[in-house]
């Protein structure tokens, strides 16, 4: 089935008679020069030649025609006019958003000294805090050795500074782990973090300035109304394609942005209330 709706397929195409015309105005003509002196084989070799010869200029034209762009359908026109209207209010629309885009990633750009200082800046803070509960515990046990001759456990104050002491053992465990939790949770964001996904930004920079063409050669397209309809087609994917390129990176830098900004004052503030809890756990310990 499937051969015989080629040899079908084949024999309708003007290039058929084309070939064909061809091969039997060759023969003509060969069969014209043996013949000689023959006229009537000489009559039919000349009649041969020239049914061949239009044969193939009958192919010809067909095959010439074909290659015509097709107009288009009433339905595609109605359409081709709605996106081309569409397009005049987009097309300025995405030069604009390109503009801003590059406006807010150089914004966010300029700012990468802050975030890494920022970064660095919590990053020993953190330390000096992991010092900080290391001197506390060593204070702490040092304190527990030295009040440990007067702490008598049959007698009622005994007791009781045994359990005061416990329970700065335990105050400082909890600080260790609430310093463990700010690390986890309240960390600014990373450098390294934030400056990969500027560059990946950057990279398809160049494919956001080709969507300006793009756009403009879908505006002319559409606007001739001459080409063909799977041809605008293409041209229509390519743009909605770069304009969902565009959408998830102003997404992505807006997200960046707000991320940053909530992360340095989440973990600012969590340092701050940690650095009351320690100062005071410190105080205490050194009574």
């Amino acid at each position: 089935m499937l051969i015989g709706k080629t040899v079908e397929d084949y024999l309708s195409s003007p290039i058929f008679p084309l070939v064909a015309g061809l091969l039997l105005g060759g023969f003509g003509l060969f069969a014209m020069w043996v013949a000689a002196d023959d006229t009537l084989f000489h009559i039919l070799a000349l009649f041969l030649t020239v049914c061949g010869f239009s044969a193939a200029a009958y192919g010809l034209m067909g095959t010439l025609e074909d290659k015509q762009p097709k107009r288009l359908t009433k339905i595609e026109r109605q359409e081709v006019l709605a996106l081309s209207q569409s397009l005049k209010v987009r097309y300025p629309t995405y030069t604009l958003k390109v503009h801003k885009l590059k406006e807010k990633h150089q914004m966010l750009h300029e700012k990468f000294p802050e975030v890494r200082a920022y970064a660095e800046e919590f990053n020993h803070r953190l330390k000096m805090f992991q010092s900080g509960l290391a001197e506390l515990e060593t204070l702490l046990h040092d304190n527990l050795r030295k009040h440990a001759p007067v702490i008598d456990n049959d007698n009622v104050d005994g007791v009781a500074k045994k359990i005061i002491w416990s329970d700065k053992q335990l105050a400082l465990t909890q600080l260790g782990t609430a310093l463990k939790t700010l690390v986890e949770t309240e960390s600014p964001v990373v450098p390294e973090d934030y400056r990969s996904v500027l560059s990946q930004i950057r990279k398809d920079f160049k494919k956001l300035d080709g969507g300006v063409t793009l756009y403009h050669e879908l505006l002319t397209t559409c606007t001739r109304e001459t080409d063909p309809y799977d041809v605008i087609q293409a041209l229509k994917e390519e743009v909605e394609g770069i304009d969902a390129l565009i959408a998830q990176h102003e997404a992505e830098l807006q997200r960046l942005e707000t991320t940053t900004v909530t992360q340095y004052e989440m973990s600012k503030m969590a340092l701050s209330m940690f650095q009351e809890r320690f100062d005071e756990f410190k105080a205490d310990c050194e009574v």
